[in-house]
């Protein structure tokens, strides 16, 4: 850790684990996530990018 923390700064996370999973059923899978994330009062915004090489969600939080 380097101690540093800035407001704008942003985490990577990586969920692994899953087994029987096919890379054309993902962005269905983060879909289904996205609506349960969506629902807790700390997000204040939630973005699908599900066509790019890597599907991604991008999710703006307020834990104030």
């Amino acid at each position: 850790m380097t101690g540093l923390s800035l407001p704008d700064s942003d985490i990577d996370i990586c969920i692994i684990g899953f087994t029987n999973i096919f890379p054309e059923n993902i962005p269905s899978l983060l879909s289904r996530l996205s609506i349960v994330l969506n629902k807790n009062k700390h997000v204040v915004s939630l973005k699908e990018i599900l066509s790019a090489k890597v599907p991604v969600l991008k999710l703006i939080v307020d834990l104030g």
